[in-house]
């Protein structure tokens, strides 16, 4: 290790105790998308004493601070995400708003400010060029609930992704490259994710007495089973290298047991590997929700919401994480682990930028589940900001990036993601 990265890697040490207590206090204050008013204070009043100028209040609540040199080199971005999730079963969930941590998006933040800690250390930045920015991102869960709705509705948001928000807004515009390691039970980086899309979809019946005169009604909840049972029944339709997931909930079943159901809502993900895959299964998905209403009678509105994009990691910023990894443990191995049937709005990045979504150690237990636990905290927290900001130092050296597929751009990327988002409606009643 040299000695640059060796006074980074004491300079996050010589902070840990701070950095314990940023992400317990973000731990004990889980907030769901787009809501994170007191995570982004934590990490407004950590840029606000390190002397680092930033801007805030950016897509709602996050954040970007610019570390510059004064020196000519590239933009290296670094990333933690702010929100919580809902999960009122986990023991540690909000007893309010059911919001835990349970994907260690307090761990990311910690180690975000960890990061920026050390390298904004004079003895730091005078040996560096170009640009560092720490980036703390909003509504990483997507999540279509009442509050994303209605900054949409308003016009206070595009998309229910905070990435995808930010790059819309141009947050991402001058970066060459971004970081961001995700808390995990073993070192690794996946090839690649699912992207996704998300469908709104409300049947329209008529109410009736359900004892009395259930054949005067249009039962909206059969029509939603139809659905569902057709949904199923495409499943063999998905090749297996696409990778389609396609999952969904009744989130209002109706409303009194003796009265037909005449309003019935779903909501469905479609995940794949590629944007032609989504489609397809999308387009399939569309046809058996038709399929249910036509067989009732009923009416439905689907709308499509775009999701995420699919992911591709960078592997030449993965080869100097792993140097760095091998640095601070020798015995430590970084594993370049096969498709990941989940989705992030890393992906969403990784359509415009080399980006480097990695996995530490230090967690047990299954994510998004109430066994989901941090097991190791300086492992989980510490060693992924040591790790970041070495990373990013070696990156700042670097002339040129390789990149190993063909990005989009800007322009591009929000053409193809605006293109998913339809609205539907088909009238089947006599």
């Amino acid at each position: 290790m040299d000695n640059l990265k060796e006074q980074i890697c004491k300079n996050i040490d010589a902070h840990q105790s701070m950095l314990l207590e940023v992400a317990s206090e973000i731990w004990n204050n889980p907030e769901i998308g787009y809501r994170e008013f007191k995570t982004a204070a934590q990490v407004k009043r950590v840029f606000e004493n390190l002397k680092i100028p930033f801007k805030d209040n950016i897509a709602i609540t996050g954040c970007r601070a610019v570390l510059d040199t004064g020196k000519p080199g590239p933009t290296i971005a670094l990333l933690g995400e702010l929100d919580a999730l809902y999960l009122p079963s986990h023991t540690a969930a909000d007893k309010e708003t059911g919001a835990v941590h349970v994907c260690g998006h307090h761990l990311q933040i910690a180690s975000l400010l960890g990061a920026a800690t050390a390298l904004s250390e004079s003895n730091i930045k005078d040996y560096l060029t170009g640009r560092i920015v720490f980036i703390s991102v909003p509504s990483e869960e997507f999540g279509m609930d009442l509050n994303r709705a209605a900054l949409k509705r308003d016009g206070k948001i595009e998309f229910f992704g905070g990435k995808q928000e930010m790059i819309s807004l141009g947050v991402f515009d001058d970066v060459d490259a971004a970081i961001m390691v995700h808390s995990g039970n073993e070192y690794h980086y996946p090839a690649s994710y699912n992207g996704f899309v998300s469908k709104k979809i409300i049947f329209r019946g008529k109410a009736s007495h359900a004892g009395l005169s259930p054949e005067l009604g249009v039962n909206a909840l059969n029509a939603a089973n139809i659905a569902l049972n057709a949904i199923n029944a495409q499943r063999e339709t998905f090749r297996d290298e696409d990778n389609v997931r396609v999952h969904g909930i009744i989130v209002n079943g109706g409303g009194a047991v003796n009265i037909i159901p005449d309003t019935v809502e779903m909501e469905v993900q479609i995940r794949a590997g590629t944007i032609a895959a989504i489609t397809d299964a999308a387009a399939k998905i569309d046809r058996s929700v038709l399929a249910g209403a036509m067989a009732m009678g009923a009416a439905v509105e689907i709308e499509t919401i775009p999701g995420y994009m699919p992911l591709r990691n960078n592997d030449a910023i993965a080869k100097l994480y792993e140097q760095n990894l091998n640095m601070l443990n020798s015995k430590a191995c970084l594993k370049k682990t096969g498709h990941r049937a989940s989705s992030t709005d890393m992906g969403d990045l990784s359509c415009i930028i080399p980006i480097l979504h990695a996995y530490s150690c230090g967690v047990e237990g299954n994510f998004h589940s109430c066994d989901f636990r941090v097991a190791d905290m300086v492992k989980a927290c510490i060693e992924p900001a040591k790790l970041m900001a070495m990373t990013a130092v070696d990156l700042l050296r670097t002339n040129k990036i390789a990149r190993d597929y063909e990005f989009m751009g800007k322009e591009k990327y929000l053409e193809s993601i605006r293109a998913f988002a339809n609205k539907k409606e088909f009238k089947y009643q006599d």
